[in-house]
């Protein structure tokens, strides 16, 4: 029987009633649902028809808890915190504590609407890359919310972004012409600049990570990891195995780390003629082994090489980041007519989506591409 009589001294008939039934949930499993306090057969016959018919909609049973958005977003984090960098786990964290947290994350999530979410998202304050970003830690909250019953629908997949997207494509590009206006501009700075420490030295290093950003594409936390030993003359390959761990760090606690972005980061490269000759050129000058350092041979910290260019780009007029190099290289490819599989392997790209529609390339070919486009 699914509905049983039990008796109970707190109801002046002396008895409830109580749900019963087995089920199977959506992993295949065999289990058994239970609730009691009804104080009438039928108000439990139809509880018991709402729970059956969510079994049948969802697959699964729906669990009355009072948990709020916080607690769902805090429990999601802590089961997936191993599966992200560190880099990507300080940002949602970041962006949840900055936008969601104090906003709507005290309120349960079974009493949040679509329409709560959607003026979360698209606020007027936000820009178009914090609306997304706050839909991205909103999504990690309600799957796992949704996968634990908690919730009987994801509303957040249905969320749209209207916020204008400022993101100009345009602006993220740089050409030849403003690379090269920058590394001129960091040479005069250091002839003018006081004395700290040695900044003739680190502008230096800064025009040799973007010499290495511009004819490789590579990220900042590999650029600034890059050892002498990465670089194979003899065979013109660069060996990217390791990346800087910065955030949240400060700089004298900067190291590297043998975990990159993604499993197609970890890669040789080509060396094209033109960072050939400069690389060679460098290493009879620097006599430290991590290719970009300070005057110390330690660690450069991205942030700070990022705003040195930041305050040279507003001086010459245009803006300027350490990943628009990424974008030039990408670019640059491009309007080389190279082949949009070549691009994606030269680019170490890798996603689900991605990595089923291109096949492996060999070193050789890499390094026809790259040669391709930057050998003049």
């Amino acid at each position: 029987m699914s509905i049983r009589k039990r008796p109970s001294k707190k109801t002046k008939s002396g008895y409830t009633y109580q749900v019963y039934f087995p089920y199977v949930n959506a992993s295949g499993e065999h289990c058994i649902y239970r609730k009691g306090g009804f104080a009438d057969k039928k108000t439990a016959q139809e509880f018991e028809t709402l729970k059956k018919n969510e079994i049948i909609s969802y697959g699964m049973l729906y669990v009355e808890a009072d948990k709020t958005l916080n607690d769902c977003f805090e429990e999601a984090l802590a089961l997936a915190k191993d599966t992200y960098a560190k880099a990507t786990y300080t940002y949602y964290v970041e962006t949840y504590k900055i936008h969601v947290k104090e906003q709507i994350g005290k309120r349960k999530i079974i009493s949040l609407t679509y329409k709560d979410l959607q003026q979360r998202i698209n606020d007027p304050s936000h820009s178009y890359a914090i609306a997304k970003n706050i839909k991205k830690v909103l999504i990690l909250a309600y799957k796992y919310a949704f996968k634990q019953g908690i919730i009987k629908e994801n509303i957040v997949r249905l969320t749209t972004l209207t916020l204008p997207n400022t993101e100009d494509k345009e602006a993220r590009n740089i050409t030849e012409e403003k690379i090269n206006l920058v590394c001129e501009e960091i040479v005069k700075e250091s002839i003018h600049t006081p004395k700290y420490r040695d900044i003739n030295w680190i502008n230096r290093n800064y025009v040799i990570a973007i010499q290495i950003g511009k004819y490789t594409g590579l990220r900042v936390s590999e650029a600034l990891a890059l050892e002498k030993s990465d670089f194979d003359f003899e065979n013109n390959t660069i060996n990217i195995c390791k990346r800087l761990e910065y955030h949240g760090n400060k700089k004298e606690d900067l190291y590297v780390v043998d975990t990159l972005k993604t499993k197609n980061s970890k890669a040789v490269i080509p060396l094209v003629k033109p960072l050939k000759d400069i690389m060679i050129e460098w290493f009879e000058v620097t006599p430290f082994d991590i290719v970009v350092s300070d005057d110390n041979g330690n660690y450069v910290a991205p942030s700070t090489m990022n705003n040195r260019f930041q305050l040279i780009g507003h001086k010459l007029g245009f803006r300027f980041t350490y990943h628009m190099l990424r974008h030039y290289y990408s670019s640059h490819l491009l309007e080389s007519g190279l082949d949009p599989e070549i691009r994606m392997n030269l680019l170490r790209h890798s996603t689900l989506d991605t990595t089923s529609k291109y096949t492996h390339m060999d070193l050789k070919q890499k390094q026809e591409a790259a040669n391709k486009a930057f050998n003049k």
